[in-house]
């Protein structure tokens, strides 16, 4: 419990409050949504990276009793998640809100999972497995962004393996 609630902690300061000024500006310009995600990952991939390392290290150090194994799991999970959510940024731009309900729902089946893992007793074994299967939530995102612009746009915009 105390893991998932430090990954929702620490991926709010991963955006540094950009959330908005995207889902407006994909608004204002829906056929250039895939550039403006691509501009809200390129400068933002080594702050959300620093961010994750920064908590992992804070981790370590200030929570004796968070084994190691998912200190390692937390920082990609964090990344993960904040990449998912420019994708998913963009599909508010869009106002696709189904997909993004669509998106957000695998994001709760990863975090029911993993409360699975911690109430069955599965050790930090069960928690790594549930909370590993989290990129899901990025890729559902991205299929829906791509799939739902005009040609012209997925034609011109970048791939979701950027």
């Amino acid at each position: 419990m105390l893991f998932l609630s430090y990954s929702a902690l620490v991926v709010q300061f991963s955006n540094l409050g950009l959330r908005p000024y995207s889902v407006r500006a994909i608004a204002a310009d829906r056929p250039r949504a895939m550039a403006v995600v691509g501009e809200m990952l390129a400068p933002g991939r080594p702050r959300v990276v620093a961010v994750a390392l920064v908590a992992s290290a804070y981790l370590h150090w200030i929570d004796p009793f968070l084994p190691d194994a998912l200190i390692a799991v937390f920082a990609p999970q964090v990344v993960l998640n904040a990449i998912a959510m420019c994708f998913i940024d963009g599909l508010y731009g869009r106002e696709r809100i189904r997909e993004v309900a669509k998106s957000l729902a695998r994001r709760g089946v990863v975090q029911v999972g993993s409360l699975a893992a911690v109430a069955l007793d599965a050790g930090t074994a069960g928690v790594a497995c549930a909370t590993s299967s989290g990129p899901g939530t990025l890729g559902v995102a991205c299929r829906f962004l791509v799939a739902g612009g005009p040609a012209t746009a997925r034609a011109a915009s970048p791939s979701c393996a950027t």
